[in-house]
């Protein structure tokens, strides 16, 4: 639901007014009088971050609102090591860490980084990835996770804690307007409802902005000029029972709401200045009624004339994307005097719905509609349990986690009117020598309607334990057993131009072109979402299951009180899945498809001897991946000095994987390939100084890591240029800093200035890593000022987010059917250019040819951009 402009000014009214009549509380210290005790929840335990054999960086509330972090997505701006990047919708969110993480596109694909908010696993990415509200500090926990946080991850773990209701009473409001007219309100009360017995709080916001991008969007239907807009509210309760000192439990209801448009692509650079919308939408009718010319591909692609940072899309189809995520949660603290029993159970509901202009371009070929057919539902239920003392020098938790969870992916993908002039005109051929009317056969608004279903059960059983040698050395250790049960059901079904459509014609097309040049065109007519070979295995029932034990062994030496080192051996694992997309092998015709095989790729169907049209669906058709596992090796060293005013730590480390889930994008669609292994290794280090200039904090952090694919045997073009690269995503390095200076100006204000900034070095935005889509390194800076009452109960604030500025893109990736990237056929002189070629078709690449030649790159490529500058003002008023 939409909420125009006078809705959100009489919010935010409302917020404002409704700390008016509040009581005083006592003026809130300053934070340069805070010690610097930082406790965290990292092993399921209330601890000192210094204490800790855990690489973890941790932000406290103040720290967060310094650099503006109100999402995950932009923790990004404090934390080398960690990064988050959006594609195709918000939902597909991916967290990655020290060059380790999951694309989210297909959502049967757990992620490589977990995310726990308020102690509740979330079964993706992107269903945290919202306006997290009143924040009490995140904990960014690095390397795998095996033994205490919910469904395992490989890579780390992301904690977020909210504040917690409070028997003192108090009231906190906001207003907030930025740039591109962007309006945003929240405001919170919290206080005793039965004095030191039953306490609440209750938080809402809400925010809305215009788009980054301009779009064109040529005949439409699309009305709408602008995207990657923000629109969203969110509602927030709690109820704290305490009936005595023995017992806790309290009670969390949330709810997000979101509608807004998200997200059209810009054309990049490219290796021939493709760009497919600088050529067309200048040229005069050769489509009926469109106002359109398309020609060959050569020609279309010409000078681009335009910056991608001019920010201006094309897209004739609309970009909506509706998010609803909602749940309740209890989480509860016994102590039984020989232990303390705690319990966490949730109940999460998380729908979304998307549409798309899945060409990217303002002609219409293909797209997902916007009438709820595209979606994703997430159901999930989970109950933790743990038991937790210490018996003389051991310090002992068991413990047990289950989750119950049902997915729904609904997958649309429909010819748009200019569906088939356009692929004739990629790809050569009259319509006629194929037998179909190129402007009817594809029949607008038909094409694949895919059902998937899932269900994942999750047990599991862990200890973990820490035994105290003597004063200075200590041992951790922990373990646990996981059992992992998942059914798939996938219900395909393809209308309109078919596979069978360009079989039908396949004689009169040889005729003509010859056999090699008809197959590649009856390969690109039988390219996924056109090949109704699926309808025949549909329904398609599948099931996996897998029993895997993992687990840590730490060692600990303390040379003080405030310099300790460690040591750690951990090992991980992500389950595996299915995909939940169509997925098939293109294979060159000299391949016989009975004989063929690649590790970790078992493609539902096999396509193969195009030019005789040969399809083969295999027998045990398979879509499961298998479970992704890690070995990390650590040391690491953590010094508090200076009377506690300097903490200085340092750690190295080596994390080896196997079969490592790769998601592959290959036009339409994502598939996930095994890669037998990864290695990432580096190391990192974090200084925090509280200086003797009274008020002035400086912190800095950085993180080198080195992660890299090694040997395997690629099954597609997609896979030539991994073997022994770095991922994509995986800067070498990355660095980050901040400064925080807060004095009193006169006797009643208070004045805070705050500067964070991030560097990130050169990396690959694509899976595939052609190095047209590479970016460059670049620097990300935060500002922020306030001004205000000494007591705190008003405070003016001017920010800017990305203050210079910069130009980066968080995702390349090839427009799809605009270009392809192929070898020298078989045979053929060195430098001959084969004559046809569509993204995801493996060429027969000469003796000694390069995997990639930028000479026959003809590819158009698109990205979605970072934000562009921010600035803003908020107001604050707390009582």
């Amino acid at each position: 639901m939409a909420i125009d402009r006078k809705t959100w000014w009489m919010l935010a009214a409302a917020a404002t007014a409704l700390v008016a009549p509040a009581q005083a509380q006592q003026a809130a210290p300053k934070a340069s009088d805070k010690e610097e005790e930082v406790v965290v929840f990292a092993q399921k335990r209330e601890q000192r971050v210094q204490d800790i054999p855990v690489a973890v960086a941790v932000f406290g509330a103040q720290q967060l609102q310094d650099a503006g972090v109100a999402d995950i997505k932009q923790l990004t701006t404090l934390t080398p090591g960690l990064l988050v990047t959006s594609t195709s919708n918000e939902s597909v969110t991916t967290a990655r860490i020290r060059g380790i993480g999951t694309v989210g596109d297909n959502p049967g694909l757990e992620s490589s980084v977990g995310v726990v908010i308020d102690g509740v696993y979330r079964p993706r990415n992107g269903v945290g990835f919202g306006d997290l509200g009143e924040i009490e500090r995140i904990e960014v926990l690095k390397g795998p996770q095996g033994t205490l946080f919910g469904k395992n991850t490989s890579a780390g773990v992301i904690q977020v804690f909210s504040k917690r209701p409070s028997f003192d009473y108090g009231v906190n409001a906001e207003v907030t307007a930025t740039s591109f007219k962007g309006l945003g309100a929240s405001a919170s009360v919290t206080g005793p409802l039965v004095e030191d017995k039953l306490a609440a709080r209750l938080f809402g916001a809400v925010r809305a902005r215009d788009g980054y991008l301009d779009v064109r969007t040529g005949s439409g239907p699309r009305t709408e000029d602008q995207d990657n807009d923000q629109n969203f509210y969110t509602l927030r309760g709690q109820l704290l029972w305490e009936p005595s000192a023995k017992f806790s439990i309290n009670f969390i209801g949330d709810l997000t709401n979101r509608d807004e448009s998200c997200c059209a692509a810009v054309a990049l650079p490219s290796p021939n200045n493709g760009s497919v919308n600088a050529g067309w939408p200048n040229q005069t009718a050769n489509i009926p009624g469109r106002g359109i010319n398309i020609v060959a591909p050569a020609q279309t692609r010409v000078g681009v004339g335009s910056d991608p940072y001019d920010r201006i899309a094309y897209s004739n189809r609309d970009t909506i994307t509706k998010t609803k995520d909602s749940g309740i949660s209890a989480d509860a603290s016994w102590d039984l005097g020989f232990a303390t029993l705690a319990s966490v159970t949730a109940s999460r509901k998380w729908d979304f719905v998307s549409a798309q202009d899945s060409d990217f371009t303002a002609l219409d070929v293909w797209y997902r509609p916007d009438d709820g057919r595209n979606a994703t539902n997430f159901k999930q239920f989970s109950q933790e349990l743990r038991l937790q003392g210490k018996v003389g020098n051991l310090d002992w938790l068991v413990g047990g986690f289950y989750a119950d969870e049902d997915l729904t992916s609904k997958g649309v993908l429909l010819y748009g009117a200019d569906y088939g002039s356009f692929f004739v005109s990629q790809f050569g051929p009259a319509p006629g020598l194929i037998g179909i009317n190129a402007t009817t056969a594809y029949q607008p608004g038909r094409g694949p309607v895919d059902v998937h279903t899932q269900n994942d059960k999750s047990l599991a059983f862990f200890t973990h334990n820490t035994f105290k040698v003597t004063d200075q050395f200590e041992i951790t250790a922990g373990l646990r057993y996981t059992d992992d049960q998942k059914k798939a059901t996938s219900v395909y079904s393809t209308t309109g131009g078919t596979c069978a459509t360009a079989l039908a014609g396949q004689g009169p097309l040889v005729g003509a072109l010859g056999a090699a040049s008809a197959g590649a065109i009856i390969g690109g007519l039988c390219t996924t979402w056109a090949n109704n070979a699926y309808d025949a295995a549909s329904p398609l029932k599948q099931e996996i299951s897998a029993k895997k034990t993992t687990g840590t062994i730490k060692g600990v030496y303390r040379f003080t009180p405030n310099v300790m080192t460690y040591v750690s051996y951990a090992t991980g694992y992500k389950a595996g899945g299915f995909n939940l997309d169509r997925e098939q092998q293109f294979l060159s015709p000299a391949v016989n498809p009975a004989t063929f095989t690649s590790p970790g790729f078992k493609p539902c169907l096999n396509v193969s001897g195009l030019a005789a049209g040969q399809f083969r669906a295999l027998a045990d058709c398979d879509t499961s991946f298998a479970p992704e596992t890690v070995t990390s090796y650590e040391a690491g060293i953590k010094t508090t000095l200076a009377g506690g005013r300097v903490r200085a730590n340092f750690s190295i480390f080596q994390n080896d994987f196997e079969n490592f889930q790769l998601n592959t994008f290959l036009g339409t669609n994502f598939v996930v390939q095994s890669v037998p292994e990864v290695k990432s290794k580096g190391f990192e280090g974090e200084l925090f100084w509280r200086t003797p200039l009274d008020g002035l904090n400086l912190n800095g952090s950085f993180n080198y890591s080195d992660t890299k694919y090694g040997a395997f045997p690629g099954a597609a073009q997609a896979s030539a240029l991994l073997p022994n690269n770095t991922m994509s995503f995986a800067p070498k390095w990355s660095v980050a800093g901040g400064a925080a200076y807060e004095r009193d100006v006169g006797s009643n204000l208070r004045m805070r200035a705050s500067l964070n900034a991030r560097w990130l070095d050169k990396y690959a935005t694509a899976s595939d890593l052609l190095p047209a889509k590479d970016q460059k390194s670049f620097t990300v800076t935060n500002g922020r000022i306030a001004l205000g009452s000494q007591d705190e109960r008003w405070t003016l604030e001017i920010f800017g987010n990305n203050l210079f500025d910069t130009k980066y893109i968080q995702v390349g990736f090839n427009a799809p059917l605009q270009g392809s990237v192929t070898g020298a056929p078989t045979g053929a002189p060195a430098g001959t250019r084969p004559a046809l070629g569509f993204p995801g078709v493996t060429p027969n690449v000469a003796a000694g040819a390069p995997a990639y030649d930028p000479r026959f790159d003809t590819i158009t490529y698109m990205g979605f951009l970072g934000a562009p500058r921010v600035v803003g003002a908020t107001l604050r008023f707390r009582y």
